[in-house]
């Protein structure tokens, strides 16, 4: 892929997540503050406020797109990420391995710890 096409798709993923979290948040405040609905949007699938997101949503990418800051911005970021050395499949299993078996050496630590803790916490509160 082009650098132009991981920026436009790295603007459409935001949007969509933007489109949804202010989907419900508008979805919200309309039946908190009791809003009308025009009668013409009770036969479809999506409601005025969904609308109303779907828009700004549209103009917001448009502008974004627009603006030369951000498409030099996301040339850098991705000049940047291509720069990076990823680890390989074998020093991944082996980095994941190690903090499996340290986290369950820790939860052991911690129960063992626990019961100690809690036996001699029932033994001063019993006498």
């Amino acid at each position: 892929m082009t650098q132009k096409k991981w920026l436009d798709l790295s603007i459409f993923a935001l949007a969509v997540f933007l489109f949804f979290a202010l989907k419900t948040g508008l979805n919200f405040v309309w039946e908190v503050a009791a809003l009308p609905t025009p009668g013409f949007f009770e036969g479809f699938p999506f409601s005025l406020p969904d609308v109303i997101v779907f828009i700004i949503m549209v103009v917001a990418v448009v502008w974004v797109r627009s603006l030369s800051s951000v498409q030099t911005f996301g040339q850098e970021v991705i000049l940047e990420l291509s720069k990076v050395t990823w680890p390989e499949r074998k020093e991944t299993m082996l980095g994941t391995g190690v903090v499996l078996v340290m986290l369950s050496i820790a939860s052991v630590l911690l129960f063992l710890m626990d019961s100690l803790w809690g036996t001699l916490t029932k033994g001063i509160l019993e006498r």
